[in-house]
């Protein structure tokens, strides 16, 4: 693809634990870039996503939407950022022959529609995924992109490799095992919460409420499907990406 670099500008992305940044400078033409700040809803979320679960509740906690951020930078993320349980933002970075891709996302559902979004944007494969930590809900779709991007590359730190091949990610298979205990203790809470009427009270409840009412039994049968997927590469300082028209520094 042809395009007089004219214009350029840096995207700074770093993950809340500092544990791993990245850089990504691009040279860019000044033709139109798309859709804008617009969000979208992602492929095959909706009332005909397969969701079986109380509508009650709102959206299932799965479905993402997405937004264009600069030319050829993408963001896929949840509508309610706040809601419990989290789900990390995922940013997509659309180059001349591949994709590189930070964050796997947090359940098989939400990276495939990542995926894809991807594939409605571009031919080209994801050739790179970085977890910039080790937390399910930048992890546990790691398997989607290997079972569709075949060669793929994984990259994070050795503390997120070791996280992931260690009982750091434990808590995924006690929780497709059971939910029990946890909906006993957050009932607890609740009542705790409508006795003490501290200030602010009734959102905490309303999103506790739809967690232990609803979306936890979401999360279990999301977890019973996981597969988890660590790092096929680990970076300890820095290491830079090098594509026609950008380079992605990981550090």
């Amino acid at each position: 693809m042809s395009r007089s670099p004219r214009s350029c500008s840096r995207i700074l992305t770093t993950c809340s634990w500092l544990i791993l940044g990245l850089t990504i400078a691009s040279c860019q033409s000044e033709r139109s870039s798309g859709p804008g700040s617009d969000s979208v809803a992602s492929p095959g979320s909706g009332s005909d996503s397969g969701s079986n679960y109380d509508s009650d509740y709102g959206p299932d906690p799965r479905d993402l939407e997405f937004m264009q951020v600069s030319d050829e930078i993408h963001v896929a993320f949840r509508p309610v950022p706040l809601r419990y349980w989290v789900e990390g933002n995922v940013t997509i970075i659309l180059n001349e022959q591949d994709v590189v891709v930070v964050e796997g996302s947090g359940t098989d559902r939400s990276a495939e529609q990542v995926i894809g979004y991807i594939r409605t944007l571009t031919e080209n494969p994801v050739s790179v995924l970085i977890n910039t930590h080790g937390h399910g809900d930048h992890t546990v779709g790691n398997s989607v992109y290997r079972r569709e991007f075949p060669g793929l590359e994984i990259i994070a730190r050795p503390e997120t490799r070791d996280y992931l091949t260690g009982s750091g990610i434990g808590y995924v298979k006690d929780l497709a095992q059971s939910t029990e205990s946890r909906k006993a203790r957050g009932h607890e809470e609740i009542a705790r919460l409508e006795r003490e009427q501290p200030p602010g009270y009734e959102a905490v409840v309303a999103n506790l409420r739809q967690y232990y009412d609803r979306d936890i039994d979401i999360r279990q049968e999301a977890y019973s499907m996981a597969e988890i997927v660590p790092p096929t590469m680990t970076i300890d300082r820095r290491l830079v990406l090098h594509r026609e028209h950008r380079t992605i520094d990981i550090r």
